[in-house]
């Protein structure tokens, strides 16, 4: 998608729920510490080029709505936009990437 995301732009619905199960403790990373993560289709190596690029106007965003049970047991439903940051991409000698980091994107979080 464009990077930023200019306003007003119309965001995928989210399609498919993936249940998972674990908990989460005061001062934990906001991250959680498993996951799934879905495409409709495998990147290609153009676009792999593009979107870890420091320059490109594109970015991967990862789109997600967490439900859950707080510790009052009251049910709860947080909604997330984060982008893949190019600028964390750190890569080995064979220019493999090797880790990057999940940035929280401007608007679209309600866990703010």
């Amino acid at each position: 998608m464009p990077f930023p995301l200019p306003p007003g732009y119309k965001l995928p619905e989210l399609k498919e729920e993936f249940p998972q199960s674990f908990d989460v403790f005061p001062s934990q990373s906001s991250n959680p510490p498993v996951g799934w993560i879905t495409a409709e289709k495998a990147f290609t190596a153009d676009e792999i080029a593009e979107i870890t690029s420091e320059t490109s106007i594109r970015h991967v965003y990862m789109l997600g709505r967490i439900t859950y049970l707080d510790v009052f047991d009251k049910p709860r439903e947080t909604i997330f936009r984060s982008f893949l940051d190019p600028k964390s991409i750190e890569r080995n000698s064979a220019g493999q990437i090797t880790t990057f980091v999940w940035a929280v994107a401007e608007g679209g979080n309600d866990f703010l």
